[in-house]
């Protein structure tokens, strides 16, 4: 029988905490997280700054749909700032959660 480890003893895995994002984009026909990355903080790498900001609606990065509105980070995980007028029109603010 193994034995249980205590709460105390588990490593804690968490995402890494993310700048605020009070703006956002409305997804539309053909973007990718990529495509967004690259234009928001100049590299599609980053894409995983706006994944980790809306894993609440995000199964697989992979899948996203037109209508969809993701929170964009201010700066990137490495820091870069984000150009948010090169999203136009797509830009938005932030959706609030509902309690």
């Amino acid at each position: 029988v193994a034995a249980a480890t205590s709460p105390a003893e588990v490593p804690e895995t968490a995402a890494p905490k993310l700048e605020h994002a009070n703006s956002a984009v409305i997804i539309r026909r053909h973007d990718t997280l990529w495509r967004i990355s690259r234009r928001v903080y100049g590299q599609g790498v980053r894409y995983s700054t706006i994944y980790l900001a809306n894993q609440d609606q995000i199964r697989n990065p992979d899948r996203i749909w037109p209508g969809q509105v993701f929170k964009v980070p201010e700066k990137s995980q490495e820091g870069e700032a984000a150009n948010l007028k090169a999203m136009g029109d797509q830009m938005t603010t932030a959706p609030t959660k509902a309690d």
